[in-house]
């Protein structure tokens, strides 16, 4: 038995040996990490960096201390045979963190294995998008955009037949990159992502029929391009065909009036549309919109000059057929009551209606979760309905006229057996009297503005019921008295956007997270949360503005979407 087991080890010993001494034949001097990139490809890295101006370290890897394996180099990405297939050299134009050249220098074609290249955000001082581009044929990702690119966008781009992602969008519309023929793009069979925002594409003809010859197209933004209808209506196009892959367009921004073309009848998959910046002003526009794109959730049609009589239905159940769950109609000319149209949406989870001409009462839509009326022209506030609206979350009606005491359930017995409000802003009006203890009965509320209006009397101690609210801001009222000591007990403010620390003990009655100085200013040192760092800041504010000035300094704002 002893001797059995014993040749078995001798047998297994020498096959340990026989697969060392394999695998060292095949990896070469018994180096068993990642090959090194090659020598070729390191001097085009190499060559770049010395092309290019950069103050703030975004290659200062590349060769450090002789290092001469790049794949080992920051924003460098190599495949398992150390070859080079993505550059991440994004830069930030607008925090001064970016490279700077007069040209892009060609040594990124002896990179023959390079799928990934981002350039975007960079300083190319108007040069143009050189010719060699079309060259790099490995490419699947390119982003250009922002990169101080003009001129014409060379149509050897289009040789890149596996590119799936392609960004040419400039940062300012006078960059004066452009295009008057983009048959080019048929040339990008695989391609899933377009942008050329910004570019002029103002001469450019049939652009729908480039868009039939790429089949796997899903997002296409060409925002302030200079485009109009007339470039969508192309009189050969078969209507039968398509568009079945696109589920994002954006044309905001463009030249558009009147009726759409029925160009996206055929985007069958659409889901998401932004027209914002264009002119739908003819009757029955929405009405004609709506019935283009049954499938879309998320519409943007913000300054778009719609007034009323583009919202006055033909059809009165068009509007219940629609799929639409995010709407924009910001900043147009709606004015008066609320449009039939858009109650009878029942598919509807935010609405955008701010920056219009809106003086009725705010209807119950009972599936809605956020609604933006900021800068219209309410002026109840028992218009709002704050205690009917039960399901929604979000409820923005800043910058109107609303004036007078505002009404609370015990006066007016609320409807709802529990309010679902997270986000209330009222800021900007001309609100008075008391601020309603019935405030405290929305449990969930998040963020609540009062801020700019005439509130006066104390501040209530109902609001410490408010256990999960995170910013309040009840600056430039009218209101006297100390800060509850309720108020004080919510740690939610630590736990999430600010922090108090005491600064002064001169009353007992005066909670310990926010102190009253005497009778002129109340101190807050707080933080502010920016992004994912803190940034202390100190101020001081009249203590006839108790509580709340900070927040309206600090800049913080949850965006409405």
């Amino acid at each position: 038995m002893r001797n059995t087991y014993s040749g078995w080890r001798i047998r297994l010993d020498f096959i340990c040996i026989f697969l060392v001494a394999l695998a060292h034949k095949c990896l070469g001097s018994g180096n068993l990490t990642t090959p090194s990139c090659p020598e070729q490809e390191r001097l085009a890295l190499l060559m770049f960096k010395h092309s290019v101006k950069e103050d703030h370290g975004m290659l200062s890897s590349w060769g450090l201390d002789n290092d001469i394996d790049c794949c080992k180099w920051a924003r460098v990405n190599c495949d398992v045979s150390g070859s080079v297939v993505s550059l991440h050299l994004r830069g930030y134009a607008n925090e001064d963190h970016h490279l700077v050249a007069d040209e892009v220098s060609s040594c990124f074609t002896n990179l023959v294995n390079l799928k990934h290249l981002d350039l975007s955000g960079n300083n190319f001082r108007q040069s143009q998008i050189p010719k060699f581009i079309g060259e790099t044929n490995a490419l699947r990702y390119l982003n250009l955009s922002k990169a101080g690119f003009s001129g014409n966008i060379p149509p050897q781009i289009g040789n890149l037949s596996n590119l799936e992602a392609l960004d040419v969008s400039s940062q300012f519309i006078n960059d004066q990159l452009m295009t008057n023929d983009i048959e080019w793009i048929s040339g990008l069979s695989k391609l899933e992502h377009l942008s050329l925002s910004r570019v002029n594409l103002s001469g450019v003809q049939n652009l729908d029929n480039v868009l039939y010859m790429i089949p796997s197209l899903s997002k296409l933004i060409l925002s302030d391009c200079g485009l109009h209808m007339a470039q969508l209506s192309s009189r050969h196009l078969n209507s039968s065909r398509e568009l079945a892959s696109i589920k994002h367009v954006d044309l905001s921004g463009n030249d558009f009036r009147g009726q759409l073309h029925g160009l996206f009848l055929n985007m069958t998959s659409l889901a998401f549309l932004d027209l914002l910046w264009n002119n739908f002003s003819m009757p029955s526009s929405f009405e004609n919109l709506l019935n283009m794109i049954p499938h879309v959730s998320e519409l943007h049609l913000a300054s778009c000059s719609i007034e009323n009589i583009n919202l006055s239905p033909i059809n009165s159940n068009i509007s219940k057929h629609s799929n639409i769950q995010h709407l924009y109609l910001q900043g147009n000319e709606i004015e008066g009551m609320f449009p039939s149209i858009l109650i009878n949406m029942s598919s509807l989870l935010s609405l955008d209606l701010s920056g219009n001409k809106f003086n009725s009462f705010i209807p119950v839509m009972p599936n809605l979760h956020k609604l933006d009326m900021s800068a219209n022209n309410l002026r109840k506030s028992e218009d709002v309905g704050i205690w009917e609206q039960c399901h929604l979350k979000e409820l923005i009606v800043s910058h109107n006229e609303l004036e007078g005491n505002m009404i609370g359930p015990s006066t007016n017995v609320s409807k709802c057996s529990q309010n679902a409000l997270e986000i209330l802003y009222l800021s900007n009006n001309r609100l008075n009297g008391s601020i309603p203890e019935s405030f405290g009965r929305l449990t969930n509320l998040l963020e609540l503005d009062l801020s700019f209006n005439d509130f006066t009397g104390p501040i209530p101690e109902a609001l410490g019921n408010l256990i999960s609210l995170q910013r309040l801001d009840i600056s430039n009222n009218q209101l006297t008295s100390s800060i509850p000591e309720s108020l004080g007990r919510l740690t939610t403010f630590n736990r999430n956007v600010y922090e108090f620390k005491p600064v002064y003990r001169l009353h007992s009655s005066i909670p310990r997270k926010a102190h009253v100085v005497g009778n002129s200013f109340v101190v807050f040192k707080f933080v502010k949360w920016d992004h994912s760092k803190f940034n202390w800041k100190t101020h001081q504010t009249p203590s006839n503005r108790h509580f709340g000035q900070f927040f309206k300094r600090s800049g913080f704002r949850r965006p409405f979407c």
